[in-house]
């Protein structure tokens, strides 16, 4: 099933590769859902990339992106490179290590519909991964109801350097030094990117989703608050 805590739309028409007469039943100027799913395979379980139609609720795209634990975080819609085209940047864990990908869904429709199936995987464009860190904390409880859960926090994008280029904000879980981290990526179409920013803060077990605000014409700031779940304390960060 989908554990995303959040749900993006977008308008893919850029992406779609028509064939013959079928472009009123290919989705065009139309919104699409962007969903990530879990499904056992052989045992294992993988996450599944898809897009759906959101008039038809039909699989327009769809790729499995390997071993995954539960994806709590939504995927993020952009087009990178504004040529149209939209990206899609999911973020998700396995075995406790984050992972951040950049995908440019090539999304194939003719007279008898969706061609979703296939091989999607030249489409990714890079993938980030950190050893040390996760999406998801240990989650406060215990017992089979409400625990292990694993809280994480939502993906950000904001144009931090106010230059027309959004980066991508994760708070995440430092887990060789148990404490709640911030990290900003760019995003390019291409090749493995590196941090542009990073910062562990040393109070609270759990952060919240960051927020990005403008503060003048020059200066930005991401804005969080983390919590220790044993004493309830709260701080806020800037």
């Amino acid at each position: 099933g989908v554990d995303t805590l959040a749900t993006p739309v977008g308008d893919f028409t850029g992406n779609i590769d028509v064939s013959g007469n079928a472009v009123e039943r290919c989705g065009e100027g139309r919104l699409s859902v962007v969903l990530i799913d879990r499904r056992d395979i052989g045992g294992d379980m993988h996450a599944f990339l898809k897009i759906v139609d959101g008039d038809t609720s039909a699989t327009m795209w769809e790729q499995d992106v390997g071993s995954a634990d539960p994806v709590k975080a939504g995927a993020v819609i952009l087009d990178v490179d504004e040529d149209g085209d939209l990206e899609v940047v999911i973020a998700y864990d396995t075995n406790g290590i984050m992972s951040v990908e950049l995908w440019a869904p090539d999304i194939i429709c003719d007279e008898t519909g969706w061609k979703p199936g296939g091989g999607h995987t030249t489409e990714r464009m890079w993938r980030y991964t950190h050893p040390s860190l996760s999406m998801g904390a240990d989650g406060p409880y215990d017992g089979n109801s409400v625990g292990n859960h694993h809280p994480t926090a939502q993906p950000l994008l904001a144009d931090l350097e106010l230059d027309g280029t959004p980066e991508l904000v994760l708070a995440l879980f430092d887990d060789a030094n148990d404490d709640p981290y911030v990290l900003a990526l760019p995003l390019p179409m291409s090749g493995t990117p590196s941090p542009l920013w990073e910062v562990q803060l040393s109070k609270g077990t759990h952060a919240s989703d960051p927020a990005w605000v403008q503060l003048d014409s020059v200066n930005t700031a991401v804005m969080l608050t983390t919590i220790d779940y044993d004493s309830g304390s709260m701080w806020v960060w800037r």
